[in-house]
């Protein structure tokens, strides 16, 4: 378990990775704020950093964190139809690329991730 960032909490090991943010075992998310998520699709590094990740694995993970609505772009009115452009691109890339999660919070992503880890040590990730 490898991560790009510190999550208190949690015994997680914190270093440089060549791409995406979380590393478990072939499993690699790339985390984003809805607010960071709306800049990188904005400059089209989001989908550079989508391309990486599918290169280097089969298990991506594409992981929108915190609510909309509390997100500066959400709180910037004249970005809704900028808002409905990325929550297009992100159900396309669902739905034809890689699979999108969204939690509430940087805790629920360490829940999140913790299920994963459990699932995959079980032999029961990617199972009904």
């Amino acid at each position: 378990m490898d991560v790009h960032e510190k999550f208190e909490g949690t015994d997680w090991q914190k270093e440089a990775l060549p791409y995406g943010d979380i590393w478990i075992g072939d499993v690699v998310i790339e985390r984003k704020t809805w607010d960071d998520a709306y800049t990188s699709w904005n400059s089209k590094r989001l989908e550079n950093q989508i391309s990486r990740i599918l290169e280097g694995t089969n298990e991506g993970i594409l992981l929108i964190e915190g609510k909309l609505n509390q997100s500066w772009i959400w709180r910037n009115k004249k970005n809704y139809s900028q808002i409905s452009g990325l929550k297009k691109f992100l159900n396309r890339m669902s739905v034809e690329v890689i699979p999108v999660v969204y939690t509430d919070s940087k805790a629920d992503t360490v829940k999140y991730v913790g299920g994963i880890i459990k699932r995959l040590e079980c032999g029961d990730f990617r199972m009904l």
